[in-house]
């Protein structure tokens, strides 16, 4: 049902993200919406036998996303501003550029170039000409804010947060459970033992499996179409009006 409602407005809704009086954040759980639509399209296309390891895979991926998405929806509801859609777009871009141009650091220790007694900042600024008049404050301030974006993180940040309402909590308790699946698909991404032995040696049923994924990338689809119809609903009501066939209220 809130595919049918999302779809047949979805025209609006980008317009009044465009027009919304926190772009940023609408942006980003637009943007979020069409990654995990592009997923869950790629998980739909899975045969049940040959590929359930790499659904797994897909299916871990998707609840970063959402879980990235429910950390952007819940920081917004908390304060009421565009602050942590700017933090996405500026911070977070700007940190994941420190951290790939970083990583190269590693790289040069491994192949014996040792650069182990130079801080970040100071090799990332010697080998790209263009971060030359970052300060070490900005470099701290950005990495502080770029690493509250990772999944241990906001799950820390999730937790210290205390909510009174009611349909707060109970929206906030269905999430968890994309927490408990995320956290058991783990191995499937590291190419670990027990996804091994779970796909291959134990007699599970493929079928069951399969449906399973998909099911959950249903259930994922819609959490972040009503994390946008609810941000939605704090400027224009009819927003709200279509949640209520699906909360009952």
């Amino acid at each position: 049902m809130l595919d049918n409602i999302f779809m047949s407005n979805i025209k609006q809704i980008e317009k009044d993200i465009a027009n919304s009086k926190f772009p940023k954040t609408g942006k980003a759980l637009l943007r979020f919406y069409h990654k995990i639509l592009s997923l869950k399209l790629l998980i739909g296309k899975i045969e049940v036998t040959e590929e359930v390891y790499s659904g797994k895979i897909l299916l871990r991926a998707l609840f970063e996303h959402l879980i990235v998405s429910y950390y952007i929806f819940n920081e917004y509801e908390y304060r009421n501003n565009d602050k942590i859609g700017e933090e996405y777009y500026q911070e977070y871009f700007i940190h994941e550029i420190f951290k790939q141009k970083g990583y190269s650091q590693k790289i040069d220790n491994i192949r014996g170039n040792l650069t182990k007694n130079v801080s970040g900042l100071e090799y990332l600024k010697k080998k790209y000409n263009e971060l030359e008049e970052v300060s070490a404050s900005q470099y701290q301030e950005i990495n502080g804010i770029g690493n509250k974006f990772k999944i241990d993180n906001i799950l820390k940040q999730l937790n210290e947060k205390s909510t009174t309402k009611q349909e707060d909590r109970k929206f906030h308790d269905y999430m968890l459970g994309f927490l408990d699946e995320y956290n058991r698909l783990s191995s499937y991404v590291h190419g670990g033992p027990f996804a091994e032995k779970e796909t291959y040696d134990d007699s599970n049923d493929l079928e069951a499996e399969n449906n399973k994924i998909k099911n959950w990338t249903e259930s994922a689809l819609n959490a972040i179409e009503q994390h946008i119809l609810l941000f939605l609903g704090d400027e224009k009501n009819e927003y709200l009006l279509m949640l209520k066939p699906i909360f009952g209220k």
